[in-house]
């Protein structure tokens, strides 16, 4: 028999979200660097990437000092371990 979605979640046991945000600075080329590698401006052409790449390094280097700042935040979920005896005693009764 498999598991169902919730069965499998409710035999991990509590869990709580966790996010952690950073950012860092790019310099034009790298910033350039990294979006050449997302698949909307892999799917341009040569001749719109490069268009669009001249004006954003024009844009970096003349309105922002040649460094833009990147947000990021990464999320995931995590378990949430015991704290006494009675919990840790439910959690291994759960599993057995």
């Amino acid at each position: 028999m498999t598991a169902t979605r919730d069965e499998r979640r409710r035999s991990f046991g509590p869990v709580e979200r966790l996010t952690r945000r950073r950012s860092r600075w790019y310099d034009a080329d790298d910033y350039l660097a990294l979006i050449g590698t997302y698949s909307d401006h892999l799917t341009l052409s040569p001749e719109q990437r490069d268009k669009l790449f001249a004006a954003l390094r024009s844009l970096i280097d003349e309105r922002f000092e040649g460094r833009v700042r990147r947000e990021f935040e990464a999320a995931y979920t995590s378990p949430v371990a015991p704290t006494t005896s009675e919990e840790v005693g439910q959690s291994l009764a759960s599993r057995a």
